[in-house]
Order: structure tokens, then C-alpha cells, then sequence
């Protein structure tokens, strides 16, 4: 296996650590949109369990953006001198 190939064991770390966190978040959203519901009177409860929706996909989508960049470049070294002819 060479070094920059995942192992099977991370990549299926990765896909549960994902699946839970996402499961996670999902719960929450739709708790707090209930909680919400119930709470709000209707159109301004509608706005804003729409508003939180939105908000959390778009730093969802803005974090896994942000990860997918490749990593910095290291610096380019100098070009050599030209020797003198003298």
C-alpha cells in the first residue's frame, strides 16, 4: 500500500465519523424547527425554522468547500546564479 492511499479502516472512520455527525445535525435541526413551530406564531415561526435550514446548509456546504482545497504548495525555490564570464 503506498503512503498517500487511504486505508479501508479510515476511509470507513471517516464515512461513520461523517454519517454521525451529519445524523447529529439533522436531529438538532429538526428539534429546534419543532421547538420552534410550537413556539412562534406561524408565518414569523415558518421564516425562521426556514432561516436556520439555510443557514446550516450553507456552512455545511462552505466547510466541505473549504477541506476539498488542495494543500498549500511550498515555496519555489530561487533559480541558481548564472555564472559570471569575466
Amino acid at each position: 500500500m503506498k503512503k498517500n492511499e487511504p486505508s479501508g479502516i479510515r476511509e470507513t472512520i471517516k464515512q461513520k465519523g461523517w454519517l454521525i455527525s451529519h445524523g447529529l445535525i439533522l436531529l438538532g435541526l429538526i428539534l429546534l424547527s419543532i421547538g420552534l413551530g410550537i413556539v412562534l406564531p406561524l408565518k414569523a415561526g415558518i421564516l425562521v425554522i426556514i432561516g436556520i435550514w439555510l443557514l446550516s446548509g450553507g456552512v455545511c456546504a462552505a466547510v466541505v468547500t473549504a477541506s476539498k482545497k488542495p494543500a498549500e504548495k511550498p515555496a519555489v525555490k530561487p533559480a541558481p546564479k548564472k555564472k559570471e564570464s569575466g
